[in-house]
C-alpha cells in the first residue's frame, strides 16, 4: 500500500481546511473520555453502567460519510482517488453483486492484526433475502410492486442457486462468519467484492464469495487525514 500516498496528497492538501473542524472535534472528545475515566473509580455505584456505557460509545464513534448515486456514475473511482490507489477498489461491477464496503481511515478500532474484513450472512438473513428479495424486494413489495418484487425474488433465488453450486459443501460453514486478512490486497478484495465471470477460467475466483458477502470493511493509514473516519461506497 506504499502507493496510496502519493495520490492522496494532494486532496489532503486542499481540504485540510475541512478536515479542521473534526480535527478539533477529536480533541473535545478526546477530553471529555479523560475526564469521565478520571471521575469514573470516584462515581456512585449505581452511575457506573451509564458511565461504562457513555466510554463504549466514545470508544466506538466513528464519523462516516457514504457516497451515494446512481450505478457507474464514479462512487468507486472518486474513492479510489481520495484514498489514492486508482485501482483499489472495482469499479466495473455488476450491481446485483456489489457489496457495501466501509474504507476506515486512520482508524481507532482496527482489529488486530486486520487491515480487510468481510463479513458473511448468517443463516437466517440469507433466508430472509431469498424470500423477501432483500431490502430492494421489500421496498417494492410496500410500494406496491408487486410484478417487480416477484422478479427481484427470482433473480434471489438464481442467485442463491448459483452461490450453493459454486461453494458446494463450504457455503453452509461461511454463512454467519467472517474472514480477515493482515494485508490489503486487490485479489484478495476482488474475490469478495467484484463479480466475475465463473466461466471465464482466467476470472474464476473473483467474487467467488460476493453473493454471500453483507460487508466489507477495509483498514487504511493516511498521515494528514483525520483519525476515526470512514468513506463508505454504496
Amino acid at each position: 500500500m506504499n502507493d496510496l500516498r502519493g495520490g492522496a496528497t494532494l486532496i489532503r492538501g486542499q481540504h485540510r481546511a475541512g478536515f479542521r473542524d473534526l480535527d478539533e472535534f477529536w480533541q473535545r472528545l478526546n477530553g471529555l473520555d479523560a475526564e469521565i475515566r478520571a471521575l469514573a473509580p470516584h462515581a456512585p455505584g449505581f452511575v457506573q453502567d451509564t458511565i461504562n456505557r457513555t466510554l463504549d460509545r466514545i470508544v466506538a464513534f466513528e464519523p462516516s460519510i457514504s457516497v451515494i448515486g446512481q450505478v457507474k456514475a464514479g462512487k468507486s473511482s472518486l474513492l479510489n482517488a481520495m484514498i489514492g490507489e486508482t485501482g483499489l477498489l472495482p469499479s466495473d461491477v455488476n450491481p446485483w453483486t456489489s457489496v457495501i464496503t466501509g474504507v476506515h481511515i486512520n482508524s481507532r478500532n482496527r482489529p488486530p492484526k486486520t487491515r480487510a474484513l468481510f463479513r458473511f450472512f448468517d443463516a437466517a438473513e440469507w433466508d430472509r433475502l431469498v424470500e423477501t428479495g432483500g431490502r430492494l424486494g421489500e421496498m417494492a413489495q410496500r410500494s406496491g410492486f408487486e410484478t417487480e418484487a416477484g422478479e427481484i425474488r427470482k433473480q434471489v433465488m438464481e442467485m442463491r442457486r448459483t452461490t450453493e453450486e459454486r461453494l458446494g459443501e463450504e457455503f453452509t460453514g461461511l454463512l454467519g462468519t467472517s474472514h480477515a486478512f493482515p494485508e490489503i490486497e486487490k485479489q484478495v478484495i476482488d474475490r469478495y467484492i467484484c463479480y466475475g465471470d465463473p466461466e471465464d477460467d482466467a476470472m474464476a475466483q473473483d467474487g467467488v464469495y460476493a453473493d454471500l458477502t453483507k460487508s466489507a470493511d477495509l483498514y487504511i493509514d493516511l498521515p494528514g487525514y483525520p483519525k476515526g473516519l470512514c468513506l463508505r461506497d454504496t
